[in-house]
């Protein structure tokens, strides 16, 4: 029936499966409460928190005065104002607690918070903010909802350039695939995918007019990313980094996806180069 073809196509669980076909016809749900199945009413709650969140650093960029350094970041990054907007792109100040409070504010529960993994719980038992002076980059699932975000570091305390929103029950990372819910019309059309490594290479892509991208996020390519891929294409071409490392990530994806019985071509790049 519609509901299960829906399950099956886009990978969503029977409520948001259920949910989608009700928006789509124009017919009001709704909605969960705790009361009715709490793992019903967390996935509304987190869905709703990660379109909030992603509207709250998207804001924060846009501020004359609190976002000067995620907009500086970007000038080096050569994106196009419309790309920008197109991905929702964000930042996350310095501070401890700007989600935290903005969130609580608009009436999101500690328990949300806390599965969202938007916060994290500090050894005394208060929460903070887990993004904080990084540019915020949502990731979407095939429907569009924000069920992730990747931060990238504009500071000089941080080891890490990149950390990523841990897994929740609406964001399982090898399930997931960026750009996929921006590309998925243009991927229908062309009949083929090209996969790359992480955001800006992809929105750099999608600058230069090509849009039929998909990126892996920096993870391992899995075989469920492989089987999602093959629901829009028959056809990818790996495009990884020009590198050691670049190359041993495409030997490993090409591997995958042809034994999901794609057809898979790959694009090397000159040494050194992204």
């Amino acid at each position: 029936d519609a509901i299960s073809w829906v399950m099956e196509h886009e990978g969503l669980p029977f409520p948001e499966a259920r949910r989608k076909l009700a928006d789509r016809a124009g017919i009001e749900l709704p909605a969960p409460t705790e009361r009715d199945s709490k793992d019903d009413y967390l996935r509304r709650q987190l869905i709703e928190l990660g379109s909030f969140a992603s509207g709250f650093y998207s804001e924060l960029l846009k501020d004359p005065m609190k976002g000067g350094k995620g907009r500086q970041y970007l000038k080096t990054r050569l994106l196009k104002d419309e790309t920008i907007k197109r991905f929702g792109l964000g930042f996350a100040p310095e501070g401890w607690s700007h989600l935290l409070d903005a969130a609580r504010a608009k009436g999101f529960k500690d328990a949300v918070l806390d599965a969202s993994g938007l916060v994290k719980r500090g050894e005394r038992g208060s929460f903070y903010d887990t993004f904080r002076d990084r540019l915020m980059v949502p990731i979407r699932d095939v429907s569009g909802n924000v069920v992730a975000f990747g931060g990238r570091d504009l500071g000089s305390e941080s080891q890490a350039k990149y950390i990523n929103s841990p897994e929740t029950v609406i964001y399982k990372k090898g399930r997931v695939l960026y750009g996929l819910y921006e590309a998925r019309e243009t991927l229908r059309h062309d009949k083929r995918a090209i996969l790359v490594e992480g955001y800006f290479d992809l929105m750099r892509c999608f600058d230069a007019g090509v849009s039929n991208v998909i990126a892996s996020c920096g993870t391992a390519l899995t075989t469920e990313q492989a089987n999602l891929i093959r629901r829009y294409v028959p056809e990818v071409v790996v495009v990884f980094d020009g590198d050691a490392a670049g190359v041993r990530a495409a030997l490993r994806g090409i591997a995958i996806l042809t034994a999901s019985g794609l057809t898979v071509r790959a694009l090397t790049l000159p040494d050194n180069k992204d």
